[in-house]
């Protein structure tokens, strides 16, 4: 074997080791006993271990070396070398037991946050958070002095090729311009409109029934995946063998039929990703704010538009024997389109969500510049809150608690919401561009045309292309804000 073939072999092997990693962190967070985490610990650490001995194999940086100096190769082949060493890069700056010992800390800390939103108590989650943090703050460093950045920055960048915090606060900055002002017209001018009854009970069983149906209809293949409950809603797995899970609240059923179509979202670019290049690293996502622009294209721009709604309307009615003078598409519409400053993310509008993501976002480099504590966490968040949403949680479960996220170490990741959703929203536009009857198709529940579309400008790009490559192949410019903004102006104003 050549160099380049031998690093494709080891790359190809070191993807099997992430995917037994994945499907074993889904399944600690659905079904395996509380009381294995420290077993389970034990075993992704192994998993972790063997993982970097593999991506620190002493040939690595020479096969790397001579197959780039291979005049033979094709520009794509030359695009997964670069990613490989993206992805060495990240791995072997950081030493194999600190390594460890981040999985280890974050292993035992999703029980413990989870038995700290049960008991409502952040100071209960607080010790381990701190430990958390320490360890990713010294791992972040070491991949700051090879990246030649700071921290935070290689935090973002784990998650987001090349994106800083310069690129990311002028963004959210403009974001904390437009925002306020918008609400408050949304706001003045749904004052008035008609809602369904509220207090009703929606069967969690009937819940579960219907996101299955819609998730199906739009291209979910649970040949090769499944759906679960869990805490908090996340897709996992692998391109064929995807793993997803929603929550349900009773009294809420959009809560959990959005959760669905979300994490379905991410899983058709799961399913998409080119199998000429499974288990390299130019097949996988390209990035984590194209992948969420994917979940959130499905959910936000897809299936919470008008034409979706007609298709979803009659399907509720059914379901849970709904009547239709008190639950007219206009009513449905208006609830769906309800603007209202919530306390949790995953239930917020998308005219309130990016503040909930810049908030984090802000907590996030303040604890990596030790401008703010972990302990000062809720104090932070509940001023925030009241200063953007004029609301103040009245407890951790609706204010610091109540994200996964940190518990795993991942911070950098929130960005990619918001980054996400303004991708969308340019993607969802040029769809609609070429595609005329975008909507009169999703009305009679066609979504074929939609994931075509992004099966060819998306997923079959993995990461082949660079963010703002895929972006201008696919809408003709880089990555704008102007269309999420025109969006949210259409939805909400017109």
């Amino acid at each position: 074997m050549n160099a380049y073939q031998k690093l494709k072999k080891q790359f190809s092997d070191i993807s099997l080791v992430e995917d037994i990693s994945s499907i074993l962190s889904w399944d600690q967070a659905t079904i395996m006993p509380k009381s294995s985490a420290q077993q389970r610990g034990a075993q992704m650490g192994l998993l972790n271990r063997i993982q970097h001995q593999m991506l620190t194999h002493p040939d690595i940086k020479y096969w790397m070396e001579e197959a780039l100096n291979d005049d033979t190769l094709s520009s794509e082949d030359k695009v997964n070398i670069f990613e490989m060493k993206r992805h060495w890069i990240h791995t072997t700056s950081v030493p194999e037991q600190l390594s460890e010992k981040l999985t280890m800390a974050t292993t035992v800390g999703q029980i413990k946050w989870e038995e700290a939103l049960h008991n409502n108590s952040f100071d209960d989650f607080s010790p381990y958070l701190e430990n958390i943090l320490e360890v990713s703050i010294e791992a972040a460093h070491y991949k700051g002095e090879k990246l030649e950045c700071s921290s935070y920055d290689a935090c973002l960048d784990s998650f987001e090729a090349g994106i800083t915090v310069r690129e990311v606060d002028k963004i959210f900055n403009d974001l904390e311009l437009f925002i306020p002002d918008f609400l408050q017209k949304v706001i003045k001018k749904q004052e008035n409109n008609p809602l369904p009854p509220k207090n009703l009970s929606f069967d969690i069983e009937k819940q579960k029934k219907l996101g299955t149906q819609i998730i199906k209809a739009i291209g979910f293949d649970f040949s090769k995946g499944r759906v679960d409950t869990s805490t908090h809603p996340f897709c996992g797995g692998t391109p064929y063998d995807i793993r997803i899970t929603s929550r349900f609240d009773s009294k809420n059923f959009i809560s959990g039929l959005m959760a669905m179509v979300h994490e379905a979202g991410h899983a058709l670019y799961d399913f998409g990703l080119p199998e000429k290049w499974q288990g390299q690293p130019a097949g996988q996502a390209r990035g984590m704010s194209i992948h969420e622009s994917q979940s959130l294209l499905i959910e936000m721009q897809m299936a919470r538009s008008e034409a979706f709604l007609k298709f979803l309307h009659p399907q509720l009615l059914s379901t849970f024997g709904l009547s239709e003078a008190e639950w007219s598409f206009n009513h449905l519409k208006n609830l769906y389109y309800q603007v209202t400053p919530g306390f949790i993310r995953v239930d917020a509008d998308e005219v309130t969500y990016p503040l909930h993501v810049i908030l984090r976002y802000n907590i996030e480099k303040k604890l990596f510049d030790r401008t703010l504590k972990v302990r000062d966490i809720p104090h932070f968040w509940n001023e925030y809150m009241a200063k953007t949403l004029n609301i103040e949680p009245s407890n951790d479960k609706e204010g610091a608690l109540q994200d996964i996220h940190w518990s795993c170490g991942a911070f950098g990741y929130f960005p990619c919401y918001t980054l996400g959703a303004l991708t969308a929203a340019q993607l969802y536009e040029a769809f609609k561009q070429e595609h005329r009857n975008a909507e009169q198709n999703i009305s009679c529940g066609e979504f074929s045309s939609l994931v075509g579309w992004l099966r060819k400008n998306v997923h079959q790009k993995a990461s082949l292309l660079s963010r703002d490559e895929l972006l201008t192949k696919a809408t003709g410019q880089p990555l704008c804000a102007s269309f999420f903004k025109k969006h949210l102006q259409t939805r909400y104003l017109t």
